[in-house]
Parts: structure tokens; sequence; C-alpha cells
């Protein structure tokens, strides 16, 4: 990769930070939690398709082959470098979580995935 094909940082903070926020505020009225998982909201819609647009926007400029790519096929190229099947995050909520959102994801798109396309292709 190089630094010229990747998205100014400052942009991708910036982008993040407002989908956290937005984030942070459904969580004010829809906890993080187990029993929650199957909620269906309008709210989360624009942050789903938000935070998938910004990775797919951020591995199109990494990768920078004029190619159409699957997150699949993303992972083939950036994950060597990126290691992105290892990375956890923490949810900041009670109770505490640990998530690997990309876990396997050469392998089979997350379901964060799905739901996105699902989203994207079928209101």
């Amino acid at each position: 990769m190089r630094s010229r094909d990747v998205v100014p940082l400052d942009f991708v903070i910036a982008n993040f930070m407002q989908l956290e926020d937005q984030m942070i505020e459904c969580m004010r009225y829809i906890p993080f939690i187990d029993r929650n998982r199957s909620v269906v909201s309008p709210k989360f819609i624009p942050i789903l398709l938000e935070s998938c647009t910004l990775v797919e926007s951020i591995f199109g400029r990494l990768v920078a082959d004029g190619k159409r790519h699957t997150l699949k096929s993303y992972s083939g190229l950036v994950e060597r470098e990126l290691d992105l099947a290892c990375a956890t995050t923490m949810v900041l909520a009670a109770p505490l979580q640990f998530l690997r959102p990309f876990r396997s994801w050469s392998v089979a798109p997350p379901a964060w995935w799905n739901a996105y396309n699902q989203v994207k292709h079928d209101r």
C-alpha cells in the first residue's frame, strides 16, 4: 500500500467519531445487551450504511487497482498487512464486551456485512 492511496487520516477519524456519536445516542435508548441484538430501528440504518461505505472507501483506496471488489477479495488483498481478523474492539457499555468484527472475514462475510448488503439492496 502506498501512502498516497490512503484516505486522509483526519477524514477517517472525523467520520468515525460522527458514527460513534450516533451509535452512543442510539444506545441511550436501546442498550447494547444480548436481549437487544435482534432489535431493528430506522436509527441504525444510516449508521450501518455510513460505517460500511467508509470501510469500503478505505479498502478501495488502499488497494487502488481500479477493479471492483467484494469484502472477501479485499480480505485477500489487505489482511496480511492489516491483520484485521485478529483486531479486537471493546464496547464501553455495561456489561463490557469485546468484539472481533473481522474475524473469519476471509472465509465468509461477517453478520454486520450481510446486514449492510440487505439494507443497501432492500430497505
